[in-house]
């Protein structure tokens, strides 16, 4: 493990209005969101009872028994929909967390404070405060500088107006009234304080991998492509990603790599419609490389806890700190897309020097 151990802290870990009576409410739509929230119940050592998760992203994993469980369905809180429309979906979420809740108060625990959902969550009449929780490569970057654009300033009124004032227009961690920030590592939200450094969960044995999320296969010395989201994050165009296809796919093919497994991220998981792309392109891109498909199930965190000597190829995924805390290699494969995507080299530009330190460029 290349993590320091965490510092000495006379900060209490928990929020000062998640006293008691009050519901533990966690957003979660990620593997390392999914971790750090089971990371708090276990560090305050929160009642099952007490504490609510939402799911979002279509992601769920199973959780301890009495936790109560809530998928969120799919709602596009558009500006071109009808008012009455946007009011109806607001009404029907804040119903969902009332019946989960026994419309009792909560403490939010979420990611960042720019998905909508998260933010009618926050301007529930029955929030008493929120929290952070680390998510990956975003809470890494310093929040002063974090890439983010708002709403012109335009659409935020028409937004904020539309929904009755339960959608602001937030940054990510721009809003400094968050109580405590859970993380897994000393490395992350530069400049912010208030940081609970948890029990670092990737290790071995921890959150177990079977073999079923596995296939029953040995990892151990395998190559892993890590599926970045940056084409439906809207920081490059399919044509730059198969550009750092092909840099892979010469680099594993002058390597004599003769298998590699992939895994999707959540947001192309979410869209199935996408991933025969994906696979015709890697396909076609090397040949004599065996591309496997893991399953959507499984959490390469664990992975990477679990299994020896495994070699990662990313653009800039989170997963590159995970790994590297475990301390296999890692390579990029990004240097085609950060040569002809601005937002990526902004949003490149901000990871701190731990990321680039963990990791190789082709």
């Amino acid at each position: 493990m290349l993590l320091p151990p965490p510092a000495a802290s006379t900060l209490d870990p928990r929020p000062p209005s998640a006293g008691p009576g009050v519901v533990h409410l966690f957003y979660i739509h990620s593997h390392i969101t999914f971790a750090v929230a089971l990371g708090v119940m276990q560090h305050l050592k929160l009642p099952p009872a007490d504490c609510v998760v939402v799911y979002d992203r279509k992601y769920q994993r199973a959780l301890p028994a009495g936790v109560r469980v809530h998928s969120l369905p799919p709602r596009a809180f558009v500006m071109k929909t009808a008012p009455w429309n946007l009011w109806r979906q607001i009404g029907e979420q804040d119903a969902e967390i009332a019946a989960l809740t026994d419309h009792r108060p909560y403490h939010l625990y979420c990611p960042h404070l720019c998905i909508d959902q998260v933010r009618l969550l926050l301007t529930n009449g029955q929030c008493r405060g929120y929290s952070y929780l680390e998510e990956g490569s975003m809470s890494y970057i310093d929040p002063a500088h974090y890439p983010y654009r708002r709403y012109e300033p335009k659409l935020f009124v028409v937004k904020y107006l539309l929904s009755r004032g339960r959608i602001p227009n937030y940054a990510p961690y721009g809003e400094r009234s968050y109580e405590r920030a859970y993380v897994v590592s000393p490395y992350t939200f530069p400049g912010m304080p208030r940081l609970v450094v948890l029990p670092y969960p990737f290790t071995k044995g921890a959150l177990p991998v079977t073999a079923i999320t596995t296939g029953g296969s040995d990892l151990t010395g395998a190559h892993l492509l890590v599926m970045d989201p940056v084409v439906e994050s809207h920081l490059a165009t399919r044509a730059s990603y198969e550009l750092g296809i092909a840099l892979l796919a010469e680099h594993l093919t002058a390597q004599r790599v003769q298998r590699v497994y992939y895994k999707f991220h959540p947001m192309q998981i979410a869209v199935p419609a996408g991933q025969p792309y994906y696979e015709e392109l890697l396909r076609r891109s090397a040949s004599g490389v065996e591309w496997v498909r893991l399953a959507d199930d499984v959490v390469l965190e664990d992975v990477a806890a679990t299994f020896a000597d495994l070699t990662f190829y990313t653009i800039i995924s989170s997963m590159t700190l995970y790994a590297g805390f475990a301390g296999h290699r890692i390579y990029l494969f990004a240097r085609p897309l950060l040569e002809r995507e601005p937002a990526l080299r902004v949003l490149a530009a901000e990871l701190p020097p731990i990321y680039w330190e963990l990791t190789t460029a082709l």
